[in-house]
């Protein structure tokens, strides 16, 4: 009972390491907002080997510092993004969208995204 417990830790930090190197937050975010129709498309860039496992877990997205969506997931779209769309209500030219994406795993990636007046939809990768 006494070496199972001094092996323990070494045990613990093992494993430990293990679910840390598989968890990694979303790689990039590519945003596209339309002005007139007020939808915003996301892609979120998250490679996994099982997206039923290791996925983008919840999204939130602010406008003007105002909670305006949070969704929580229990998968991801495919192996190598999360793709969704909003229409965001109170959007408009000049506003701050902030969108917060977490991976299931741990990590997380925000991109912020200001309003501007235009014809056609505006992309930030």
């Amino acid at each position: 009972m006494n070496s199972f417990f001094k092996f323990l830790p070494a045990v613990l930090i093992i494993i430990s390491s293990t679910v840390q190197a598989n968890a990694h937050p979303p790689k990039a975010m590519d945003i596209e907002f339309d002005n007139e129709s007020r939808m915003i498309n996301l892609t979120l860039k998250h490679n996994v080997r099982d997206n039923k496992e290791h996925f983008i877990n919840k999204v939130q997205v602010y406008v003007d510092g105002n909670l305006a969506v949070i969704q929580n997931f229990g998968s991801q779209t495919d192996k190598k993004c999360q793709k969704i769309s909003y229409i965001l209500v109170d959007a408009e030219i000049g506003s701050e969208i902030k969108i917060i994406s977490a991976c299931s795993m741990g990590g997380n990636l925000t991109r912020t995204f200001t309003v501007k007046e235009s014809k056609k939809p505006q992309t930030k990768k």
